[in-house]
C-alpha cells in the first residue's frame, strides 16, 4: 500500500490501497459461486480486509476514522466469517426439509396467499404483486399475511380478500394451513427463514420466493434477486417465474378523498437511526420554508412519534409549523394534502409515491439502486462515499445524511415545487 507524507500527516489513497484491492476481490469471489472452498477463502479475506482497515486508521493518527475502522467496520466484517459459518451450519438441515416437502400436483390455484410480515414500505410496494396476482386469477381469493400494526393500511389499499394476522411461529402455521392455500408466495429479500418455513409449512403446492442462502430449498419456485435491480423489478421477476403477468408496475393507492393541497409534508421519522437526518436539520428546514416559502409544514409521525414530532416543532419556533400524529389511514389523508413530503428513506417515502405525492428524501446507508422511490417526482439527496451502502441499523461516523445540508435540501424542495407548477 502506497503510503505518503504531506504536511506533517501520514495519509494513505484507500481507493488505490489494499482495501480496496481485499474488496475487489471479495466483490469477485461473492459473484461467482458459493461452494464450500469458497466460502472458507471468503472468511480468511474478510478477516484481513479487516486487518487492514484498522491498520489504515493506525497509519493517519485519525482517531475519528480510527474509532470508524474498529466500530463500524468492526460490525460489517468481524461479522461476516460467524455468519458464514452459520449459514453453512444451517444447509445441511434446509436440504433435508427439502427433500421432506410434499410435492402436490399444482393446478389452478383458487387459494392464494402473499405472506408480508415486515414494515409500511414493504407492504406498498408489494401492492402491484398483489393486484397483477388478482387480474391473472380473478376468480381466486387473495390473501395476505402481515402483523398487526399494517392491518390498517391493507385495508385502505384494499388490495387483498381476507387479511390473516402474525400471531406468533406456530400459532400462524396452524392457522394458515387451515385456509388450505394452493399457492403461497414469499417476496421477502435477504437470508432470514421464518417466512419462508411459514411457506414451506403452509401445505401449498405452490410456493415461492428469493434464493437467499439456502432459504431457496425451502420453496418450490425460487428466483435470484439480481443485483442493479430495485424492489418492484425483483418482484416482477418472481412473479413472471410464476407465469403471471407483471400488467401493473407502481403501487397506487386510491384515498377516500382527495383533500386541497395546503400543507408541505414532512416526515421525519426512521425506523433505523442510521436513516434519520436529524430532528435538527428537520426543524431548520421546516422554519426556513415557513418563513421564506409563506407555506405551512406539517409535521408528521405516528403513535409512537409524539416525542420526535414535538422536538421538530418546538425547535422550528414558527407559526407556519404544525405537528400531526396519526395512524395509517389518517396519514394517507394527511399526505393527499400535502403538495409535496420531506421525509427520510422511509415507508411514508413510498407510500406518498404510491398516491403521487412528490418528495424530497435523504439516503443514507440504504441501497439506492434497490430502495429508490418510484416515479419521476421525487429528489433523493445522498453521498455516495465508500462505505455507502452499508446497510448498518446504526453509525457514529454517519457522514453520508451529516453532509447533507440544510440548505441543499431547501433547494431541493425548491426544485421540486417550480416542477410541479410548470
Amino acid at each position: 500500500m502506497s503510503i505518503q507524507k504531506a504536511s506533517g500527516k501520514i495519509t494513505a489513497p484507500i481507493k488505490t490501497g489494499l482495501i480496496a484491492e481485499y474488496k475487489e476481490r471479495f466483490e469477485k469471489l461473492s459473484a461467482e459461486g458459493s461452494g464450500y472452498k469458497l466460502k472458507a477463502f471468503k472468511i480468511a479475506l474478510l478477516i484481513r480486509m479487516l486487518s487492514a482497515r484498522i491498520f489504515y486508521g493506525i497509519l493517519t493518527k485519525d482517531k475519528e476514522r480510527a474509532q470508524f475502522c474498529t466500530r463500524a467496520i468492526s460490525a460489517l466484517e468481524l461479522k461476516a466469517p460467524i455468519k458464514e459459518i452459520f449459514f453453512l451450519l444451517r444447509y445441511p438441515l434446509l436440504i433435508a426439509l427439502s427433500l421432506l416437502r410434499l410435492r402436490r400436483k399444482a393446478g389452478q390455484p383458487k387459494k392464494i396467499l402473499v405472506i408480508r410480515l415486515d414494515r409500511m414500505g414493504d407492504f406498498v410496494l408489494t401492492l402491484p404483486l398483489l393486484q397483477n396476482i388478482r387480474l391473472k386469477y380473478p376468480e381466486a381469493s387473495v390473501d395476505i399475511l402481515l402483523r398487526p400494526y399494517t392491518r390498517e393500511l391493507a385495508l385502505v389499499s384494499e388490495a387483498a380478500d381476507q387479511i390473516l394476522l402474525y400471531k406468533g411461529f406456530f400459532g400462524t402455521i396452524k392457522e394458515v394451513r387451515k385456509e388450505r392455500y394452493d399457492l403461497v408466495i414469499d417476496p421477502l429479500l435477504g437470508t432470514g427463514l421464518k417466512t419462508s418455513f411459514l411457506a414451506y409449512s403452509s401445505g401449498a403446492s405452490v410456493t415461492a420466493g428469493f434464493k437467499g442462502r439456502g432459504r431457496e430449498l425451502l420453496f418450490s419456485h425460487s428466483v435470484e434477486p439480481k443485483k442493479g435491480k430495485s424492489v418492484l423489478e425483483l418482484t416482477e421477476d418472481l412473479q413472471l417465474a410464476l407465469d403471471i403477468p407483471a400488467e401493473i408496475m407502481f403501487p397506487a393507492i386510491k384515498p377516500e378523498t382527495a383533500p386541497a393541497k395546503e400543507f408541505i409534508g414532512m416526515h421525519p421519522g426512521a425506523f433505523y437511526p442510521s436513516q434519520s437526518w436529524g430532528a435538527g436539520n428537520f426543524a431548520a428546514l421546516a422554519a426556513m420554508i415557513s418563513e421564506r416559502l409563506k407555506m405551512r409544514v406539517l409535521v408528521l409521525g405516528g403513535p409512537g412519534d409524539r416525542e420526535l414530532v414535538d422536538v421538530v416543532v418546538t425547535k422550528a419556533n414558527s407559526a407556519g409549523v404544525l405537528g400531526k400524529l396519526a395512524g395509517y389511514k389518517e396519514l394517507v389523508t394527511m399526505l393527499c394534502s400535502c403538495k409535496a413530503l420531506i421525509c427520510n428513506n422511509s415507508g411514508p417515502l413510498h407510500l406518498a409515491a404510491s398516491l403521487s405525492v412528490p418528495a424530497v428524501s435523504t439516503m443514507g446507508p440504504t441501497d439506492p439502486v434497490l430502495w429508490r422511490p418510484v416515479g419521476p417526482d421525487n429528489i433523493v439527496l445522498r453521498r455516495g462515499l465508500e462505505c455507502s451502502p452499508c446497510s448498518l441499523g446504526s453509525c457514529e461516523y454517519h457522514k453520508c445524511l451529516s453532509d447533507v445540508s440544510v440548505d441543499e435540501m431547501f433547494d431541493a424542495v425548491l426544485r421540486l415545487l417550480e416542477k410541479k407548477e410548470q
